[in-house]
């Protein structure tokens, strides 16, 4: 049996409810407020005699990183065996 190991960062950005007097006061053109979020997941799998590693293991990181995502969630995902 294989194992690949893999660290998966998720970030979101939240709402910042600043007040009108705050805004006032200190005025920015631009504010984010982001939650990140990182995971660490194995993978594990006994591979087939034929099995293109290197292939499998550019899909199987792109489905990962899929289920994490969302319309406003983004994620990244690196190999750390």
């Amino acid at each position: 049996m294989e194992t690949y190991k893999f660290k998966i960062t998720t970030q979101k950005q939240l709402p910042i409810n600043l007040s009108i007097e705050s805004i006032r006061k200190y005025p920015v053109n631009q504010h984010r407020l982001i939650e990140t979020i990182t995971r660490y997941v194995i993978y594990k799998y006994t591979p087939t005699p034929n099995l293109n590693k290197d292939e499998y293991l550019k899909i199987l990181m792109k489905t990962i990183v899929k289920q994490y995502e969302n319309e406003t969630t983004t994620s990244s995902i690196e190999l750390i065996n």
